[in-house]
This record gives C-alpha cells, structure tokens and sequence, in this order.
C-alpha cells in the first residue's frame, strides 16, 4: 500500500468515529440517555423540587389536613344550621373561625411550593387512623335534627379532633419546615382543648 493509500485510509477511520461520536451526543440531547432534559410538572412533590426547609412529611401533612379540616367545617356547618344546644352550636362556630383560616394558609403553601392539593388522597396510609367520617356517616348526620344531632356531632368531632392530633404528631417527628410544624403544634393544643370541652359536654347530657 503507497503512502498517499495509508493516509486516505486513516481519514476514512478518523471520520467513522467522529460520526459514531456525533450521534451518541445527539441520541443524549434528545432525552433518550441521561436526565440533564428532565422537565417537572406541578404536583410533584420529589424532595429534589421542593424549598430547602420543606420535606415530604411537611407536605403529606398539609396535603391531608386540608380535607381533614373541609370535612370539620362541613360538620360544624350541620350543627349550626340543624342543631338545638346554644353551647354547641357556638363551639361548631368556633371550629369554623379557627379551621377556615388555616385551610386558606395550607393551600398557600401548597401553591407556593408548587404542589396540587390532594384531597384525600394526601391521607393514604392512615387506616382510618385520621378520624374522618365515611359518607355514610355524614348522610346520617345530614339527617339527624336537634338533641341528636348535636351528640353525634360532639361523638364524632373527638374522634375526627384525635385523628387530626394523630397527624400533628406525625409532622411534629418527620417534618421540618418551621411554619408547618407551628401549625401542627397549635392543632394539638386547639384541638385537645376542644376534645376536653366536648367530652365535658357529653358529661352534662
């Protein structure tokens, strides 16, 4: 083989690999390897995504407990349409004007840190641990008038109350953001008071 054949075969080769190498950087770009073209989308809650001073038991928490609240509300909303004990009726008020603030201050967080609200899927895992009330049950308290409604509404809001303390204490162990363990911190207090409040009413009837 001459001279001039040997160079013009070390130039096809150089260009082979070139070519191989051009299009492995191309097949990258594209989002086929690697994960520098990752996008995100709103509802995600990967730790990596979320401001440094918030994990993921924070927004479990807040996620869940904005239902866990609508549904205090929705109750107390019963009793203080349909229900008969003045004394009643105003801790039901009670509840509304501490709860409804605080769903308005959860879902700021949430769209501050990007996250969709979940419902109740924010409570998966609790095996009923959260106190909530079935379908069935708030139908039966739709129903219910006077007297009985006003004890099955303090029956039920101890039970919803201790789970919503149960949540709080969860956040108070995993959590870390120092708003959202505030808040969880006044749930227990508020709340346990309410507890002793209604189960002295309970007492009286």
């Amino acid at each position: 083989m001459t001279s001039r054949q040997i160079r013009r075969a070390f130039s096809v080769a150089i260009l082979a690999v070139a070519l191989v190498t051009t299009a492995a950087a191309c097949s990258n770009d594209d989002g086929t390897t690697g994960n520098s073209g990752a996008t995100t989308t709103r509802g995600q809650t990967a730790t990596a995504e979320l401001p440094d001073d918030v994990n993921d038991a924070d927004v479990a928490f807040v996620q869940g407990m904005v239902p866990h609240h609508e549904q205090a509300i929705q109750m107390s909303e019963l009793v203080i349409a349909n229900g008969d004990d003045p004394t009643v009726i105003a801790l039901a008020e009670q509840i509304n004007a501490a709860q409804g603030p605080e769903i308005d201050q959860m879902n700021t967080w949430l769209d501050d840190w990007d996250i969709d609200p979940a419902g109740s899927d924010g409570m998966d895992g609790m095996d009923g641990a959260n106190g909530m009330m079935s379908d069935d049950e708030m139908d039966m308290m739709s129903e219910a008038m006077g007297a009985d409604l006003d004890r099955m509404f303090l029956e039920t809001m101890i039970r919803h109350h201790q789970g919503a303390i149960r949540m709080a204490e969860v956040e108070l162990e995993e959590g870390s953001n120092a708003d959202v363990l505030a808040l969880a911190q006044g749930i227990i207090d508020g709340q346990q008071a309410e507890i002793d409040q209604m189960q002295s009413m309970l007492e009286d009837t």
